[in-house]
């Protein structure tokens, strides 16, 4: 079952989600463009030039170089932006787009200046060796940022979205561009990591090729736990946690005889989605569920060898005194004599549950009853309808399973830790060695169910009218059930 979420780690989930959206906006730049464009054209018409005749030619190439940047970035916007991320939803890295417009502008820029001024660039360049060798050590770094995210592009070992590690950093992608990519945390903090740094990391992609993955983890428990028995308990816990997923493998391999302990890998696959950190948020769940279910089990996590401690435990019989004040409360026990009330605190069982564990399911089999010495529980039935509705909280003092414990009836509602419950379980065997020492009891309990049954039933058509409403068994009709349960004369 799994705990609830943390509210800081929802709104952590929504702030991303928020930031995820994209919205369809008219590129400012080309915008830009147009309006130098404009301030030249008309700079040129309405100012005297005359006497500044190259200035009146390169204000001129200046407005078409303009009117040119312009257009392609209008062309881009249009063709890689709306129509092949927007309507094919193919996603491309802005260092791409970035490279393209600048080949674009390069090229045109050569065009230009050839057309108008009868400049080759192409020479310039060919003949500033020295200018190139002084720019190139100056811009290394840059340099080295720029060709190593066209390596990862062209790679693509992520992409905008994908939950990565680069050795000590973790997030997700946000952005790439052309000196770094920019990582979202699980603390909600941005990371800019320069692209020749990731170049020489370990890249760790958690959603390539999907976002299912295998968590796990590693327990040691004692020597005297058979490893089948073991094996059993942890899969009975990862089958009845709601974010395991059901249809895949799950392992739990013993890996090591230790010094106090054996050990036990613990394997199994979930689906992270967009938040990477709900591995660990279940890991600790089914961490917390199983110590709850080895408790029970009698299941021991061990000290070490090596290690002396000493741990002031109650002693038998202050628990035993405990189970005493526990039972003397519970109405159904109130005819039982002391002696009989003694005879099922000696044999009573004393358990752990977690919040949100399930205890007892509607409509399955059962021989035992429970007393609440501690905690809350919350009682859920379904009804006609297939619809769950809680009906009744539990508390201190209070009981149930009680007609499964007398009749074997199968269990007629489904019951849920609301919190950590410390839970007395009496069994048909502890209730067998009462009704053999004091057979006439049977028929004093009985009128007691028959009227708990009567208010049960109340209660139920109340709280959910779809629930099938049959006459509540008599007196009589209960009687004969004990009789026939526990084989009585």
């Amino acid at each position: 079952m799994g705990g609830p979420r943390d509210p800081l780690l929802f709104q952590h989930l929504h702030i991303k989600h928020m930031a995820s959206k994209k919205t369809w906006k008219f590129p400012k730049i080309p915008v830009g463009f147009f309006i130098l464009y404009g301030i030249l054209e008309l700079a040129l018409h309405y100012l005297d030039l005359s006497n500044w005749p190259q200035g009146k030619q390169i204000m001129g190439v200046a407005a078409l170089l303009a009117l040119y940047f312009g257009i392609i970035r209008i062309t881009a916007f249009v063709f890689l932006d709306y129509f092949v991320g927007s309507k094919k939803a193919i996603a491309i890295p802005v260092i791409t787009r970035d490279l393209i417009l600048f080949i674009v502008y390069i090229i045109v820029v050569m065009i230009v200046l050839r057309q108008k001024l009868n400049i080759d660039v192409t020479s310039l360049i060919a003949t500033s060796a020295i200018l190139t060798a002084i720019i190139g050590l100056a811009l290394q770094e840059t340099l080295s940022n720029l060709f190593s995210g066209l390596a990862l592009n062209v790679e693509k070992p992520y992409k905008v979205g994908d939950w990565v590690a680069f050795d000590k950093y973790r997030g997700q992608v946000k952005s790439m561009s052309w000196r770094s990519t920019k990582l979202l945390t699980p603390e909600n903090e941005s990371i800019f990591i320069p692209n020749n740094l990731i170049s020489k990391s370990h890249i760790v992609n958690f959603s390539d090729p999907s976002t299912l993955i295998i968590s796990g983890f590693i327990i040691g428990l004692e020597y005297r736990t058979a490893p089948n028995r073991v094996r059993n308990t942890i899969f009975e816990c990862l089958r009845n946690h709601p974010d395991v997923i059901s249809d895949r493998e799950m392992e739990v391999r013993l890996i090591d005889f230790a010094d106090s302990s054996i050990k036990y890998e613990v394997r199994y696959w979930i689906d992270i989605h967009d938040d990477y950190e709900s591995a660990d948020r279940i890991k600790s769940e089914i961490m917390t569920q199983l110590w709850y279910k080895f408790r029970r089990s009698d299941i021991k996590v061990p000290f070490p060898i090596r290690v002396q401690t000493q741990l002031k435990e109650s002693s038998h019989e202050e628990i035993l005194e405990k189970t005493r004040n526990v039972l003397e409360k519970v109405e159904l026990l109130a005819p039982l004599k002391t002696s009989e009330r003694e005879l099922l605190a000696q044999n009573v069982t004393v358990l752990d549950f977690a919040e949100g564990e399930e205890i007892v399911q509607q409509g399955a089999s059962g021989t035992s009853m429970y007393v609440i010495g501690e905690g809350e529980c919350t009682v859920i039935v379904r009804g006609a309808s297939r619809l769950s509705k809680t009906v009744a909280t539990l508390s201190d003092g209070d009981f149930f399973g009680e007609m499964s414990l007398m009749t074997g009836a199968e269990r007629s509602a489904t019951v849920v830790a609301k919190t950590d419950c410390l839970l007395y379980e009496i069994r048909k065997n502890d209730m067998l060695k009462v009704l053999e020492a004091n057979p006439n009891i049977s028929t004093t309990l009985s009128e007691l169910l028959a009227k708990r049954e009567a208010e049960r039933g109340k209660i139920l058509s109340e709280a959910e009218s779809s629930y099938p409403t049959e006459k509540p068994p008599s007196a009589n009709q209960i009687l004969q059930k004990i009789r026939t349960f526990f084989r009585l004369r």
